[in-house]
């Protein structure tokens, strides 16, 4: 194995390992109440599914009249279908107290018709990560261990053309996101300009500012 394939290897190795890594385990629910009001709380990482539970629960029981998140995000995608859930069902979306809602978490809360974060809630975001997108993990597995006989070179601008596509697609359907659920357009830039290792928190202005959160 030549030195530049042992490179690529490598580095195509370690963005698959955080793929595994970085999986999420599911959100659980919690009936409870909130001001005197019967809210489903909703708890823990974000992982595949979620939003089909979610749905299941608001089935089952009607007269939840809160959805309160507390959880540090997880799988983006699930995160959208959250809030398109949410947004069907003309739910309200709340952060309660002490609790913080961030990174794909922020994108299941926006989509109540109704959002609230109450004193001293945290609401942040940062640069969303593929490495839990198995779609994009299975086509790097593809150009690693199905195309050998391509020269290095145009493996490595394979690789790499294929995470730039996931990402523009992600920026994308946070764009879609945002304008469906009456968000401002302007909330991509703090996430753009944070590493995913990091977390940007939003001020009580920008919340805001932004409309991520519309009712006192």
């Amino acid at each position: 194995m030549g030195p530049r394939l042992t490179v690529l290897v490598v580095a195509a190795a370690g963005f698959l390992s955080l793929g595994a890594i970085g999986e999420a385990r599911a959100l659980t629910f919690k009936v409870d109440r909130h001001d005197g009001q019967r809210v489903l709380v909703a708890q823990g990482k974000i992982a595949q599914g979620d939003a089909r539970t979610l749905r299941e629960w608001l089935r089952k029981d009607p007269d939840i009249q809160e959805i309160l998140f507390n959880s540090p995000g997880g799988i983006f995608k699930e995160g959208i279908k959250i809030g398109r859930t949410l947004r069907d069902l003309d739910r309200v979306t709340r952060v309660p107290g002490k609790a913080m809602c961030a990174s794909a978490c922020v994108w299941a809360f926006m989509g109540g018709v109704l959002r609230f974060a109450d004193e001293d809630a945290k609401l942040g975001v940062h640069m969303a990560t593929q490495i839990n997108d198995k779609g994009t993990i299975g086509k790097v597995k593809d150009i690693l261990a199905r195309r050998s006989k391509i020269p290095i070179d145009t493996r490595m601008r394979q690789v790499i053309t294929t995470i730039e596509q996931a990402a523009a697609k992600v920026v994308a359907d946070k764009a879609e996101h945002l304008v469906r659920m009456g968000v401002s357009l302007r909330l991509l830039a703090p996430g753009l300009d944070t590493d995913q290792a990091k977390v940007y928190w939003l001020s009580h202005k920008e919340l805001k500012s932004f409309n991520l959160i519309n009712s006192r």
